[in-house]
């Protein structure tokens, strides 16, 4: 039995461009090799940057593909999971021309037939001609602009663990699975590479459209901003978007940035509930700072971290937020739980109708557990304790 009270979070609600960015060089010096790669050899792959929600994989994608544009020698296009298996849009995506759709349309139980360019057929034997000349497939459409293309070609998908939800159409998992597979091995007539983004299961849910295994160097797992990189995110906030200017008592600065930093623990997520905060505060009082953060910036980004906590278990059922809170307090434990501890935790408190699996499947599938080496945890440590705090005495 399942209990979604909301849609899952998307990126809209869960991430987006990051004004300032700073901390995933190694990573884009990686990807940059691959670009370099493929447009060398004319080729293509996939890369995908997995991880928890609020790690900034939305960000990572917005900042490389305007990267890879301003080498002058990639295209980008963004696309969605509908482009993958419907080719119309996937036409709309790449070029913004209509897609010449020639699937014949039946009148019922005339014999008359049509195609988009107009043609009429009004006998029966017509309809086999008409049959012949289908539209292109979504890969076919790919291939085409593809090859036709004065550019290389960088597509970017986002919240990629979603294509598990069209897994069950055999239609639609062989166009997906047609398209990664043109891609992966560089039979789009030209140099393409997909860069994409999802939760920490993205891997898994590739495997299941035929991508048992990415290549070297193309799938990555990313966290928390390390504590420079952090500081420079914040420092940029305050600094650029505060418009303070270059002559604010240094003292001042890192009593600011230590302060935030204390809240955010490198997550870019909590960074953007405190930082820009901070920086509309400095804007409406004339970018002068105080000797100390003012407690209204503080409370207000506490607020939207723990706004953002109950976002990301909204479509969670009630009593399977108790499960997981039970489980940190049975098992308190930072590196991790393992099935066995993980379902004799859910057991305890799963209603009749429902099973521990699907307490845990709806964990994982909402990014509030993820997997590293058979081992379950929360990828957010504030987050295990919010949930500790509201619902570990409910049990």
């Amino acid at each position: 039995m399942t209990h979604n009270t909301n849609a899952s979070l998307g990126a809209a609600q869960d991430g987006g461009r990051a004004k300032y960015f700073h901390g995933r060089d190694a990573l884009w010096n990686k990807f940059y090799d691959i670009l370099k790669d493929a447009h060398r050899e004319r080729g293509g792959t996939i890369f995908l940057v997995q991880g928890p929600p609020g790690a900034g994989k939305t960000a990572i994608l917005h900042e490389f593909a305007d990267r890879a544009e301003k080498t002058g020698l990639w295209d980008h296009q963004r696309i969605e999971i509908a482009c993958m298996y419907n080719p119309r849009r996937m036409a709309a995506a790449l070029d913004g021309s209509a897609y010449v759709d020639r699937t014949v349309l039946s009148t019922g139980r005339t014999a008359m037939v049509g195609v988009s360019q107009g043609v009429e057929f009004t006998r029966e034997k017509h309809a086999r001609e008409a049959a012949m000349h289908r539209g292109p497939s979504s890969d076919e459409v790919l291939r085409s602009l593809t090859a036709s293309s004065t550019k290389d070609l960088l597509l970017t998908l986002d919240e990629v663990q979603n294509l598990s939800a069209h897994k069950a159409s055999l239609e639609r998992r062989t166009a997906i699975m047609d398209v990664l597979d043109i891609i992966r091995n560089a039979a789009c007539g030209g140099p393409v590479v997909l860069l994409a983004g999802g939760l920490g299961n993205s891997a898994d849910v590739l495997g299941g459209f035929g991508m048992s295994r990415l290549f070297r160097d193309c799938l990555h797992n990313i966290g928390v901003l390390d504590a420079i990189a952090e500081r420079k995110v914040i420092r940029d906030w305050i600094v650029k978007g505060g418009e303070v200017g270059h002559k604010v008592r240094m003292h001042t600065l890192n009593r600011w940035i230590d302060t935030i930093a204390a809240e955010t623990d490198g997550w870019p997520q909590h960074i953007h509930c405190f930082a820009p905060e901070a920086a509309r505060w400095l804007r409406r009082h004339g970018s002068l700072m105080p000797d100390t953060v003012p407690e209204a910036v503080m409370e207000r980004g506490k607020a939207d971290k723990q706004a953002y906590y109950s976002q990301r278990v909204s479509s969670i059922y009630p009593p399977y937020r108790i499960a997981l809170a039970a489980l940190v307090k049975r098992y308190p434990s930072g590196a991790g739980w393992d099935m066995r501890r993980i379902m004799r935790a859910f057991q305890e408190v799963v209603l009749p109708g429902d099973s521990s699996m699907e307490v845990f499947r709806e964990a994982v599938r909402n990014g509030v557990l993820t997997e590293t080496q058979g081992l379950y945890k929360f990828p957010i440590p504030s987050m295990q304790r919010w949930l500790l705090h509201h619902y570990g005495d409910r049990g």
